[in-house]
C-alpha cells in the first residue's frame, strides 16, 4: 500500500493487521495499530482513528 500512496488504505490495512496479529499475540501489532493511528489523524479520518484506538 505505501507503494500505491493511498494514505487511507494504507492506514485500513495496517489496522486489520494489528486486529489479527493481536488475535495470535504478535509483537508487532501495538506498533501496526500506532502507526496506523498516525497516519489517520494527519488525514483527520475519525472513523479510521476510532479503529486505530480500538485496536490499542
Amino acid at each position: 500500500m505505501r507503494e500505491l500512496g493511498d494514505k487511507k488504505l494504507l492506514g485500513v490495512s495496517l489496522e486489520m493487521y494489528a486486529n489479527a496479529s493481536a488475535m495470535i499475540k504478535a509483537d508487532d501489532a501495538l506498533a501496526a495499530a500506532q502507526e496506523g493511528l498516525e497516519i489517520f489523524r494527519e488525514l483527520n479520518y475519525k472513523a479510521g482513528m476510532g479503529m486505530a484506538y480500538g485496536n490499542m
